[in-house]
């Protein structure tokens, strides 16, 4: 009799879970592509067959596109569940709200109950007519998208499973051995770093290129789309798109390929960017995306190669390329995605402050529906970025001069002139600023420290700056006066940092009324650089960066 029980026991119908391709899974994504959950059965069909509703339950938000009209559930899911893995045109398509099972389907759309749970009700596991035969099935379940982003990933950047159970239920008892399968690994996929330039706004025109580098954290993480011809159950497409029945090709389509933008802040007024309208790597083609929403979304995706100019008046300014084509070996290698940016203008832009021009590197879109929704994009992500600063500087032109002489002491007195001659003949651009004079030296009739530094009114190009070192002065021929110019015995020397190129000064050194003495000087032009290191006299000293006059 106990060999007897074991025997019949034996062929009850049972099914045993697997996970099939166990795909790595971007860490920033909220509607990733697991891999399959498979289940292998047999035994023998009882009477009447084997009719029974599967349930799967997930270790986070299950964000498959819904395909109801709201998107409160319980709605029409992209999930799917097919038996016995049935080829293009063997396969029969049911939708989530069908029950009739006349055309003997084997394509199922599946129904999102709860956020982390989706349902197939009434799937003819096996037919009345094979009753009493001992079969063998193949359940798949597919076009699972799962929230990654919610797992997160530790500190120690060891991946995080997503994980799928099922059940089995009905009017005959159907067993599942492992119900609960790694489906997924969670892993952080994005870097994003940039170079960074300088340029002089007085340069013109302006132009300077810098590298905007997006790296793959593994292999596989930047595909293409895909299109309506993944239609073979099981086989790995490596694209944002999963499996799609020929019966009904939006389930399963993704929105698009993946995308990567670059998002900046503080462009100078006048700055225009020009990058390429198609970027390669060894093994992807990615195009630029013309008018995407703030988020990433949307656009046309261009076609061929050329370049794209793009300015702004706003300070803000986005950058969207796609990856439109894929090899097969960009699945073994870890791509490097480099933008060549050029940054140009003309005229005068503003200077740049702060932290200067700013820039986020991310994957697009980005959003905050978290949930299954039958309107938002998949793939989509969260916005993990940082802000990396100085990308672009735009730095004032500047003319630093010294007067190595300068006295209001032992009955001497100092008359300084500071000119603006970026006005000239030769379509020189005209600029204008603010000097700063910074005094080095004392007070010798009192033993006071040099004064603070002192800020001039404006002098715009043309424009001269005089004044006495007793008592002040003005922008000659304007309204612009010069108070704070007057430091009244101080003796030493002066280093006036003037906000315009193109600056020259001369001092005349006196005694009061000029009675007796008096002498004038050019004032010298320290060049721009960081150190005054001077250089040696040679036959090339003209092209060195020491201290002397610049022509």
């Amino acid at each position: 009799l106990l060999v007897g029980a074991t025997s019949v026991n034996a062929q009850t119908f049972q099914c045993t879970a697997n996970a099939g391709v166990t795909p790595l899974v971007r860490a920033e994504g909220i509607a990733e592509l697991v891999g399959d959950l498979l289940l292998n059965c047999s035994g023998v069909v009882p009477a009447g067959g084997i009719t029974s509703n599967i349930r799967i339950f997930a270790n986070t938000t299950v964000t498959s596109k819904l395909f109801g009209s709201i998107d409160t559930l319980p709605q029409p899911s992209e999930a799917l569940l097919l038996i016995n893995d049935p080829l293009p045109a063997s396969q029969i398509f049911r939708g989530a709200n069908s029950i009739d099972n006349t055309a003997n389907p084997n394509a199922f759309q599946g129904t999102a109950y709860a956020t982390n749970v989706v349902d197939w009700y009434s799937i003819p596991i096996a037919a009345a007519g094979e009753a009493g035969t001992t079969v063998t099935k193949t359940i798949r379940i597919t076009n699972i998208r799962a929230n990654a982003a919610q797992l997160g990933v530790s500190t120690t950047l060891i991946p995080q499973p997503i994980q799928l159970s099922i059940s089995i239920s009905g009017s005959t008892s159907v067993g599942v051995n492992n119900p609960t399968q790694t489906v997924a690994w969670v892993q952080r996929s994005l870097s994003f770093s940039t170079s960074t330039v300088s340029l002089k706004q007085c340069e013109d025109p302006g132009k300077a290129s810098v590298n905007l580098t997006f790296r793959e954290g593994f292999a596989s993480a930047f595909k293409a789309r895909g299109d309506v011809m993944q239609q073979i159950p099981g086989v790995s497409y490596n694209t944002e798109s999963g499996l799609i029945p020929a019966a009904a090709p939006a389930l399963g389509y993704a929105t698009q390929g993946t995308r990567l933008m670059a998002r900046f802040t503080d462009v100078p007024n006048g700055v225009t960017i020009v990058v390429p309208i198609q970027l390669t790597t060894a093994h992807m083609t990615l195009q630029a995306v013309f008018d995407t929403d703030p988020n990433g979304l949307g656009g046309d995706v261009t076609t061929g190669i050329g370049t794209l100019n793009t300015s702004t008046s706003t300070g803000a300014l986005k950058l969207v390329y796609e990856v439109t084509a894929a090899g097969a070996d960009s699945i073994g290698t870890n791509e490097v995605v480099t933008v060549p940016m050029t940054f140009q203008f003309t005229g005068t832009p503003a200077v740049t402050t702060g932290s200067g021009m700013r820039v986020r590197g991310s994957y697009a879109p980005i959003s905050t529906a978290t949930a299954a929704s039958s309107d938002d994009p998949a793939p989509r992500f969260l916005d993990t970025s940082s802000e990396l600063p100085g990308v672009l500087w735009i730095a004032p032109c500047t003319t630093t001069l010294l007067f190595p002489y300068v006295t209001n002491a032992a009955g001497f007195d100092t008359g300084i002139a500071i000119s603006n001659t970026s006005k000239d003949p030769f379509s020189t651009v005209n600029q204008g600023g603010v000097c700063y004079l910074n005094y080095y030296g004392n007070v010798p009739a009192t033993g006071g420290a040099a004064p603070p530094e002192v800020t001039t009114p404006e002098v715009e190009t043309g424009e001269q700056l005089a004044f006495i070192v007793s008592s002040g002065g003005s922008v000659v021929g304007t309204s612009k006066t010069c108070a704070q110019c007057a430091t009244p015995g101080f003796h030493g020397y002066i280093i006036a940092i003037c906000n315009f190129q193109y600056a020259h000064g001369f001092a005349f050194v006196s005694d009061i009324g000029s009675a007796n003495l008096a002498e004038g000087y050019l004032a010298l032009v320290i060049p721009s650089k960081s150190s005054r290191e001077a250089q040696s006299f040679s036959l090339g000293a003209w092209t060195n960066d020491g201290e002397q006059l610049v022509y």
